[in-house]
């Protein structure tokens, strides 16, 4: 059994020669990474439905899937059931039509009679894992990406839900993305981040 103690030294034109490098040592910061998954949602302020105050049938209408519409526009004429008086139904927010639930001469009844998103109101739901959950806090940012890499936004967290997904155990956290982002993501896509 041998005891080797003391210093190795080489000379300073050695060390150049063999790629040696020193630095002083110093604070420093140091980043933990987290790896998630999620996908792109329109946020709930980006999203309304269009509904009649009062039951009735649809005299006109207007507006096709995927039009976009204004806020205050009018998209259907009702003849209210008790007055016989016609009112107009507008667009709750400006925005594309994603749903249409009604035409002319149905009832109006207690559903939404068209959906209207704004594509540039976004956010990505991140899914965090329980032994993650201790290291997420609103605020900090997070790097989305697109599936295929090519798409990467630096935004923050804006919000982490208090309750698990029963099925995944997962929180959600929620990542508000700029308008711009609406230029490479759409509602659904998954992301990474």
């Amino acid at each position: 059994y041998a005891s080797y103690e003391g210093r190795t030294t080489i000379s300073a034109e050695a060390a150049r020669a063999g790629g040696v490098q020193t630095e002083r040592a110093g604070p420093a910061t140091v980043a933990e990474l987290i790896d998630i998954s999620g996908r792109i949602e329109i946020t709930p302020e980006g999203r309304a439905d269009v509904r009649a105050r009062l039951p009735g049938q649809i005299v006109w209408m207007t507006g096709r899937l995927g039009e976009r519409v204004s806020r205050g526009q009018t998209l259907l004429r009702v003849e209210s059931s008790h007055s016989l008086q016609t009112y107009a139904v507008t667009a709750p927010i400006s925005g594309v039509i994603i749903e249409k639930n009604a035409n002319v001469g149905d009832t109006t009844g207690d559903r939404a009679l068209f959906v209207i998103a704004d594509p540039t109101n976004l956010h990505a739901e991140f899914f965090v894992f329980p032994r993650d959950a201790e290291r997420v806090r609103v605020g900090q940012r997070v790097s989305v990406r697109s599936l295929s890499g090519e798409t990467r936004i630096e935004a923050p967290v804006e919000a982490i839900l208090p309750n698990a997904d029963i099925a995944s155990q997962t929180l959600v956290a929620h990542v508000h993305l700029p308008p711009r982002a609406a230029q490479s993501f759409r509602p659904g896509m998954g992301v990474e981040g």
